[in-house]
């Protein structure tokens, strides 16, 4: 599909209201998927730009879902991280090689008087 057509059926007025997108969403994206979906489609009718319209409302939907899961996955690792080394380490074994290591490191990196 040429991007003549896409660009044509985004530019199009829309009957509808305006995308629901959330703060920091890219309206561009919207409408480059309106545009693609509608050059797809190929609307003859107005039901079938309302059908189009949910489509495209569902996909965003679907994709908010799969970067709400997937960070919340990766909240969850990290926590589970934190809460092993929590329990697994105990501070007072290695309380002594952290004090010279963060010793040695900042001797290294701050300026002498």
């Amino acid at each position: 599909m040429s991007k003549v057509s896409i660009s044509k059926a985004v530019s199009e007025p829309r009957l509808f209201a305006p995308p629901p997108l959330l703060e920091g969403e890219d309206a561009a994206a919207y409408d480059e998927l309106y545009g693609r979906v509608c050059a797809a489609v190929k609307p003859v009718d107005v039901i079938d730009e309302m059908l189009i319209v949910d489509f495209v409302v569902l996909e965003l939907d679907i994709l908010r879902w799969r970067r709400w899961k997937s960070n919340r996955i990766r909240e969850r690792g990290l926590e589970a991280l934190n809460d092993f080394l929590r329990e697994e380490l105990d501070y007072k074994h290695y309380r002594k090689r952290f004090t010279d290591d963060l010793t040695d490191i900042l001797r290294s990196n701050l300026p002498k008087h």
